[in-house]
């Protein structure tokens, strides 16, 4: 967005959420003034949405937005060495990849967690795998409906997620020293 204002948050907010998704229950957000003002309130009341904006120290929330940013940095800067041309024009493509490739943490795809399957790659249509042999239903296809699918794919991930966060802290409290205090001592 070349201008994070009220009005154009709010626009954001219809035209690529609500749009494309349908409307949420509940949005979350920092406290930062786009998204605390008149239009983007008035939006989320006249089309009910609750709004919950994180606490200042949010250890799970903060700093998730700046570490999908580094990366998206990171696949534009490779890019840009390769392809050339400026950054806005690779944009598109590198939230692309971003969106279809696994994350450690949910050991899925945020693409397959929005819309309940893989992405098609364009490299699929020339070569077709078994993956897409079943979705055009040329083999067939005993799966469970797609809602048991997606709440399956779901509860995979939110167990990869827990994984994911026990690892962490077993390493961080591998790097914990203990220490006892005696009655007086000062630290």
């Amino acid at each position: 967005m070349r201008k994070t204002d009220g009005v154009g948050v709010s626009n954001f907010i219809k035209e690529h959420i609500i749009c494309r998704f349908g409307i949420p229950k509940v949005m979350l957000s920092d406290n930062g003034t786009p998204f605390v003002n008149r239009h983007v309130e008035r939006l989320l009341d006249t089309c009910q949405i609750k709004h919950h904006k994180s606490i200042p120290y949010y250890p799970q929330g903060n700093g998730q937005a700046e570490a999908t940013n580094k990366t998206l940095i990171r696949i534009l800067s490779k890019m840009m060495d390769e392809a050339g041309g400026t950054w806005s024009e690779q944009l598109h493509i590198a939230l692309w990849a971003y969106r279809t490739s696994k994350r450690s943490p949910t050991q899925t795809t945020p693409f397959s967690l929005v819309y309940r399957s893989e992405a098609v790659l364009p490299v699929e249509l020339a070569v077709p795998l078994a993956r897409m042999a079943m979705s055009a239903h040329i083999v067939p296809d005993n799966k469970k409906n797609d809602i048991e699918v997606a709440k399956e794919r779901r509860d995979r991930a939110l167990r990869a997620m827990e994984k994911y966060y026990q690892s962490i802290a077993r390493a961080y409290n591998q790097s914990v020293q203990h220490r006892k205090f005696k009655e007086g001592d000062l630290a």
